[in-house]
């Protein structure tokens, strides 16, 4: 069975459980021992120490963006992204724009970024 290292206040660990819920992956959360200040199993996942770092036999992945590939590749259906290659760089585009106005950034490239996501997101959704 697949592991999930998570955080319940994690957005990343939380699109990952998605992506592994629409895939109908079966799968464990675990969430590492932080307390203790090691957390050896947790670290040979994700030497980064950070959530979310997934587990699938000898296979260990980490961050949330390279975790989200790999599931799509490992589990090809039913697919989470277009065919097509330009609705796929659409549906790539948005994680990223979320991630960014999600912490705030206030730099022109997040502002861009938000000007392309609203006019980017009625086409991803129509």
């Amino acid at each position: 069975m697949v592991l999930l290292y998570e955080h319940p206040l994690s957005p990343y660990a939380q699109k990952v459980k998605i992506a592994l819920a629409e895939k109908g992956v079966a799968f464990e959360c675990r969430l590492p021992d932080f307390m203790s200040g090691r957390d050896d199993a947790f670290a040979a996942a994700n030497p980064r120490l950070e959530v979310p770092a997934l587990v699938d036999g000898d296979t260990r992945v980490f961050d949330s963006t390279i975790i989200l590939e790999y599931i799509e590749d490992r589990w090809p259906t039913p697919p989470l992204l277009p065919a097509a290659p330009a609705e796929r760089a659409v549906a790539a585009t948005l994680p990223f724009a979320r991630d960014i106005r999600g912490r705030g950034h206030r730099c022109s490239r997040a502002r861009e970024l938000n000007v392309h996501q609203s006019v980017m997101i009625p086409e991803a959704m129509g």
